[in-house]
């Protein structure tokens, strides 16, 4: 275990990256349901800030990748 101390923000910031890291390195056949296996990857991968404001688009897209247009 470790005795190193973060604050809140910091803390929060790496367990958000390590959540995108799991999720990303899953198996895409191996263990998400059918539902999230076929969607298309969004332009803005991880960095998208629509797919908080609107459902249908977090819902169409998949978000765990990383981002390709700038």
């Amino acid at each position: 275990p470790s005795t190193k101390v973060v604050c809140y923000k910091c803390a929060l910031r790496i367990f958000k990256e390590l959540a995108y890291q799991y999720r990303a390195a899953m198996k895409k056949k191996d263990i998400l349901p059918v539902a999230l296996r076929n969607r298309e990857n969004c332009y803005y991968g991880k960095q998208c800030r629509t797919q908080y404001s609107k459902p249908a688009h977090a819902q169409k897209f998949n978000h765990a990748c990383e981002q390709l247009r700038y």
